[in-house]
C-alpha cells in the first residue's frame, strides 16, 4: 500500500502548520481546498498536541491574526481535536537538521503511516523520510 494510504484506501495525512495557516489566510489555493477537503472526510488528518500548540500559537503572531477572522481559528483548532486522528506526542527523532523543531512532524507522519503535507522546502528536500509533499501533490492523490 502506498505510504499516506490507509485500509480501505483512504489517505492519511499530516497537515504542516504553514498547510493550515495558509489555508486559513487565503481562500484560495492548494491549502485552502485541502482544509475544504478535509472538511468533507476525503482524508484522514492526523494530529498532537504539539502540532495543535504550534497552530495556535502561529495564528496569534500579530502579523497573522490580523488576516485570520477569530471564528477561522478557533473553527479550526476545533475541528483539529475532533475530527483528525488525535494522537498522543512521540519523543522525535532526529530527522530535520535544517530545522530540529519539525522533527515532530516526521515523526508523527511516519508513525501513522500518513503522507507529510508541507511547503517547507527543508522538509521537502528530505532524503530517505516518509512521503513528504506539497499541498497540490497531495490534492491530486485526494482528488
Amino acid at each position: 500500500m502506498p505510504p499516506g494510504r490507509i485500509a480501505g484506501g483512504h489517505l492519511r495525512a499530516v497537515l504542516d502548520t504553514n498547510v493550515i495557516v495558509s489555508g486559513l489566510i487565503s481562500p484560495s489555493g492548494p491549502p485552502a481546498e485541502l482544509l475544504d477537503r478535509w472538511r468533507d472526510g476525503a482524508f484522514e488528518a492526523v494530529a498532537c498536541g504539539a502540532l495543535l500548540s504550534e497552530v495556535a500559537a502561529v495564528t496569534l503572531r500579530p502579523h497573522l491574526a490580523s488576516r485570520i477572522a477569530p471564528d477561522d481559528r478557533n473553527e479550526i483548532l476545533d475541528f483539529m481535536v475532533s475530527r483528525s486522528r488525535f494522537v498522543p506526542d512521540s519523543p522525535p527523532a532526529a530527522a530535520v537538521q535544517a530545522d530540529p523543531d519539525d522533527d515532530y512532524l516526521v515523526t508523527l507522519a511516519s508513525t501513522w503511516g500518513a503522507a507529510l503535507v508541507t511547503g517547507d522546502r527543508h522538509l521537502l528536500d528530505l532524503p530517505g523520510m516518509p512521503t513528504i509533499m506539497r499541498p497540490s501533490a497531495f490534492l491530486r492523490l485526494v482528488s
